[in-house]
């Protein structure tokens, strides 16, 4: 098993700093390190063979040269951004989208405006540049079978999981749920192929692992049914917890009138699909303003629809 970590040579950090602002805090840095630490002391307890080396590669000068060019290139058709991707994507990497989810993230805002946040973006492009750069070295190294690789959609690991997936490696990408607002290190999902935001592609997984289990099929439906009626008044299940604290059970909206005919659009946060590639070039609208839009003027007068606002947006402006 060869074990990659991350040993705090970042200049920009999804789990660091706060919104726009790169910077990075000393003690999430450390945190970080010291439980990666613990958990590479965990593994050497195994009677396998463990080689453990930094994901970040040591730099030459030939390719800091090449990244600093990459950087210098776009700064010259900048704000275009066909001819920034152009310039940054290499043989189906997406380096370009993979900084702006990142961007998107951070900011927890699906526009992110080149013009206003150019430097943050460009943090993530070089990120990405050279994430892509390290990813091209370890693969070359070590010839892996399987890779089990954290995330997949933002800059520092998209680079990589789109050069597995032009190969002939297995690709095991996995996320750690969230309990009660902390992350649970003792669980996580795990997808084959690709990121779990590719939602066909995890629904089509989702729906073999149902059709596997050898339970009663009944017993499984009355499963699922619990489970959604359940996340309905804010049991997380592993994940976060949803609003519960501000939920009243049971409750309706002031306008509600049974005699309507009501339709309750569930919303996601937007900034968490809008740079994923899969969902953007599947879905039939632009975003879900532009769904619901669209669906409010094509509803008979006698229909109400009601947004639901994702847990994730509860603090956040509405636009």
């Amino acid at each position: 098993v060869i074990f990659l970590y991350c040993d705090g040579a970042q200049f920009v950090c999804p789990a660091n700093g706060t919104g726009s602002v790169i910077n990075f805090k000393k003690r999430y840095c450390h945190e970080c390190k010291t439980r990666v630490k613990k958990g590479i002391d965990w593994l050497r307890m195994g009677t396998g063979e463990l080689l453990v080396e930094p994901y970040d590669i040591t730099y030459g000068n030939k390719i800091e040269e090449d990244v600093k060019d990459k950087l210098q290139r776009i700064e010259t058709v900048y704000p275009d951004q066909e001819k920034i991707r152009d310039t940054l994507d290499i043989g189906g990497v997406d380096i370009f989208e993979s900084a702006l989810s990142s961007a998107m993230s951070k900011l927890r805002d699906s526009s992110p405006q080149l013009e206003i946040d150019w430097l943050l973006i460009k943090a993530f492009i070089e990120n990405a540049l050279r994430a892509h750069l390290s990813a091209l070295h370890h693969l070359n190294k070590w010839s892996p079978d399987v890779c089990y690789i954290y995330n997949g959609r933002i800059s520092r690991y998209r680079p990589l999981l789109r050069l597995i997936q032009y190969s002939d490696i297995k690709t095991l990408v996995y996320e750690y749920p969230e309990r009660g607002g902390n992350v649970n290190y003792e669980s996580f999902t795990l997808v084959e192929n690709n990121y779990s935001h590719d939602l066909l592609s995890y629904s089509k997984q989702l729906y073999q692992v149902f059709i596997d289990d050898k339970s009663d099929y009944q017993d499984k439906l009355l499963i699922g049914e619990s489970w959604y009626s359940e996340r309905l008044y804010g049991n997380s299940h592993g994940f976060q917890v949803l609003m519960k604290e501000v939920q009243k059970k049971g409750s309706l909206p002031i306008e509600w009138n049974d005699r309507d005919f009501n339709i309750s659009f569930f919303i996601s946060s937007e900034y968490e699909w809008a740079g994923i590639p899969e969902v953007v070039k599947t879905r039939p609208y632009k975003d879900q303003y532009d769904c619901i839009v669209k669906l409010s003027k094509i509803l008979p007068k006698q229909s109400k629809l009601y947004i639901r606002v994702h847990p994730n947006l509860k603090n956040d402006e509405k636009k």
